[in-house]
């Protein structure tokens, strides 16, 4: 089993990344993944996110590199993305079409930047959507649920024709081939995951 720590780097914790590997190796860990700071829901953080800092581009990718080196000499597997936005939209960076989250009421959704959890009840309407951040302005990101595990199996939930239709869309071999002619979900439209 894959023994996976999740660390999550931005401005004000940079400086600590060059520790990691050692950390990595006191705790057992096997792999490192190293995430950028993408989903900004208090326009106070937008100066953390890195990706927003062209200037220091250069610098983060041998910061990045140097470390993912020492990784490799420890036997240890650090995954990473350059804090980097492209230019034309590209496919979602998460593992969606793979993997799904399950949140603690058992709300099953394909991402956890739009899992239900993130959004505030409201009421006898169910969920408000989440304001964050997007391109400096604030913008709307609706929750998806796409069944509940104390309803249905997981198996079940992962088969449904609008979970397969969600995976087909952001399958790279599918949009590839000119097949994907959906409109994008609202909820990704505006995510940098889209973008890094």
């Amino acid at each position: 089993m894959l023994n996976e720590r999740d660390i999550d780097y931005r401005l004000l914790n940079l400086h600590v990344l060059h520790d990691v590997v050692e950390l990595a190796k006191r705790m057992g860990a096997d792999q490192v993944v190293c995430s950028n700071l993408t989903f900004i829901i208090d326009k106070a953080l937008w100066p953390e996110a890195l990706f927003t800092r062209e200037e220091e581009q250069q610098h983060l990718a041998v910061v990045l590199e140097r470390i993912a080196e020492e990784a490799r000499r420890e036997n240890l597997l650090f995954a990473y993305s350059r804090p980097l936005l492209q230019k034309q939209p590209a496919h979602c960076s998460e593992n969606i079409c793979c993997s799904c989250v399950v949140s603690v009421t058992g709300e099953v959704s394909p991402c956890v930047f739009n899992s239900p959890t993130l959004s505030q009840a409201d009421g006898q309407n169910g969920c408000k959507p989440l304001l964050h951040i997007f391109q400096n302005s604030p913008s709307i990101c609706f929750p998806i649920s796409l069944g509940n595990i104390s309803e249905e199996s997981l198996t079940q939930i992962w088969n449904k024709k609008e979970y397969i239709r969600f995976r087909k869309f952001h399958d790279q071999d599918t949009s590839k081939t000119g097949i994907n002619s959906m409109p994008l979900p609202q909820s990704c439209a505006s995510c940098y995951k889209r973008k890094a």
